[in-house]
C-alpha cells in the first residue's frame, strides 16, 4: 500500500509475515517437480550432521541410511542409527507435514485420520526395518543381544499427534 508516496509492504502482524518468508515458502514450491525427493534428502542430511555434532565426546556411533537385501528385494534401512554400549536409536527422517485441513477442520476427524494414517505408515516401516536388522540383513550394523531398542520417527514440523 502506499505510505508517504511509496509503495511500501504493511504487517499488522509481523509473525504473519515471518510465516509468510519461512514455512509459506514450502507451499510456493513443493508442488515442483523432484521438490520431494530433494527436500527430504537435505532434511536427513541435516539430521546426520547434527547427530554427527552433538557427538563431542565421541562415544556414539552413527550408520547412515544403506541398501540390503531380503532376498532379491532391495530395501533400504532407516536413515540413521545412533548406538552406543546401551541402545539403538533407529532414525526415519520424514518432512512430510501435516495437511492444513487436518490441522483446523473441526467438523470432521476425516482429514486428521487420513494424516494420521500416513503417520502409521512411517512408524510401521521404521519397525519393520528394526525387524530386518534383527534378522541380520543390514550390512554395515548388527544388533547386539542386549541392547535397548528406539524406534524414532522424526518429522520437520510438530504434528501434535497426541494433542500435546
Amino acid at each position: 500500500m502506499p505510505v508517504s508516496n511509496r509503495d511500501s509492504l504493511v504487517a499488522p502482524l509481523p509473525t504473519f509475515l515471518v510465516w509468510r518468508f519461512t514455512d509459506g515458502v514450502y507451499y510456493e514450491i513443493c508442488q515442483e517437480p523432484e521438490f520431494g525427493s530433494a527436500f527430504g534428502d537435505s532434511f536427513q542430511r541435516h539430521v546426520g550432521e547434527v547427530v554427527r555434532r552433538a557427538n563431542t565426546r565421541g562415544t556414539l556411533q552413527v550408520y547412515p541410511e544403506e541398501e540390503y537385501l531380503v532376498g532379491n528385494m532391495r530395501k533400504d534401512s532407516v536413515d540413521w542409527i545412533v548406538t552406543d554400549d546401551t541402545a539403538a536409536i533407529f532414525v526415519e527422517c520424514k518432512t512430510k507435514r501435516l495437511k492444513l485441513e487436518a490441522k483446523v477442520e473441526i467438523r470432521s476427524s476425516e482429514a486428521l485420520e487420513d494424516e494420521l494414517d500416513k503417520l502409521a505408515t512411517f512408524i510401521t516401516q521404521v519397525y519393520k526395518t528394526i525387524l530386518d536388522c534383527q534378522k541380520g540383513y543390514y550390512r554395515t550394523f548388527t544388533l547386539s543381544s542386549g541392547l535397548s531398542v528406539f524406534p524414532v520417527v522424526l518429522t520437520l514440523e510438530e504434528w501434535y499427534a497426541l494433542g500435546i
